[in-house]
């Protein structure tokens, strides 16, 4: 009983002086410790990493090199391409140029490692204009499908404006609160538009950026309309209603366009690998048939 009461009574004079030195000797303060982690943080987020360091500055470097190859007017084209692509990867008027000249020696080098003889010449010719106008080509094909997404939100876009105008808004208001509902590219040209017409640039050149973005016919009618409304006084809600109008009469006549076009591109399809898969299953048989008869 005595050693039972002596082994308590030293496990807990030893927790008392744990406690008071964990209470009363100054450890380390956590303050300091977040702000120690903090600034390592910090230090490794300024440290700049090996693209940062090698590979950024020598794209930059051969982009600056390449583009004087182009005249000026050529690269501001370019850019206006890249513009209304709505910009993929960041690309640039001159990174677009360079990627060209690059994608061209590329597979011009490809075409002299593998093809030899006397079709050298032809081949390498063709690997190098390839080269050069797939870039293009692929910018092409991003600007189609920004216009056909565009084009496809517009009658929605168009609608949730006269709704807006009608319900006590003002014009600059419904845009922006189109801008916030839809998403690119659509809303993000209105986006644009409101933040320049915020900054003090004409209501005219906004809309004019806005058309210039999307060279489609409804886009430019819309912003056409908007423009001639706003010249002449005339009531926002009504053209918006007649342009909505119109909007759906144009996504009704496509649709029923492409309905028109199935007929014809399932054709081929058909041709090629339904009625073959037919004639197998119906003739086959019969075929045997008529194989075993005529045999002696």
């Amino acid at each position: 009983m005595e050693t039972w009461v002596s082994t308590v009574l030293f496990a807990m004079l030893g927790l008392s002086l744990w406690l008071f030195f964990q209470a009363f000797l100054p450890g380390e303060d956590v303050r300091l410790q977040r702000a120690s982690e903090y600034l390592e943080v910090q230090r490794r987020n300024e440290t700049p990493s090996f693209r940062q360091r090698i590979l950024s500055p020598l794209g930059k470097a051969l982009v600056n090199v390449l583009s004087r190859l182009y005249p000026p007017r050529t690269l501001e084209r370019l850019d206006e391409y890249c513009e209304r692509a709505g910009r993929p990867l960041g690309i640039t008027g001159k990174a677009l140029a360079v990627s060209k000249v690059v994608s061209a020696f590329l597979l011009w080098t490809a075409a002299g490692l593998f093809v030899r003889g006397r079709f050298f010449l032809p081949a390498s010719i063709l690997a190098a204009c390839a080269g050069y106008l797939l870039p293009g080509l692929w910018v092409t094909s991003r600007t189609r499908r920004r216009v056909e997404l565009a084009r496809a939100q517009l009658a929605d876009a168009m609608d949730l404006l006269v709704v807006s105008v009608e319900a006590g808004l003002g014009l600059d208001a419904a845009l922006q609160r189109v801008a916030s509902r839809f998403r690119h590219p659509l809303g993000e040209l209105f986006s644009k538009a409101m933040a320049e017409i915020s900054l003090g640039s004409p209501r005219e050149a906004a809309f004019r950026g806005i058309a210039e973005a999307l060279p489609f016919d409804e886009i430019k009618s819309f912003t056409a309309s908007i423009i001639q409304a706003e010249r002449l006084g005339t009531s926002i809600a009504a053209v918006l209603r007649a342009q909505a109008a119109g909007l759906r009469k144009r996504r009704r006549l496509r649709a029923e366009e492409h309905a028109r076009k199935a007929p014809v591109k399932i054709l081929f399809p058909l041709v090629l690998f339904i009625f073959p898969s037919l004639f197998v299953i119906i003739l086959g048989p019969a075929m045997i048939q008529i194989l075993e008869n005529l045999r002696p």
